[in-house]
């Protein structure tokens, strides 16, 4: 899941993506609650944050 995603305008994808965009944002919008609870969980979000950061073990449980 590409939390970014959520924040992508539909302006800024290519015109070609536009629609396939804008169909994925309304039904994340309208029926996206039972996936967020699923990923919003302590270990789910430690292993998520643990991808970008260089040295992973900088992803404390304080920071989670």
């Amino acid at each position: 899941v590409n939390p970014n995603f959520r924040e992508l305008h539909v302006a800024e994808s290519p015109a070609f993506m536009q629609p396939a965009t804008a169909l994925v944002q309304k039904v994340l919008r309208e029926n996206g609650k039972p996936l967020f609870d699923s990923l919003a969980k302590p270990a789910t979000v430690k292993k998520i944050l643990q991808e970008p950061y260089f040295d992973s073990s900088q992803v404390t449980d304080e920071l989670v």
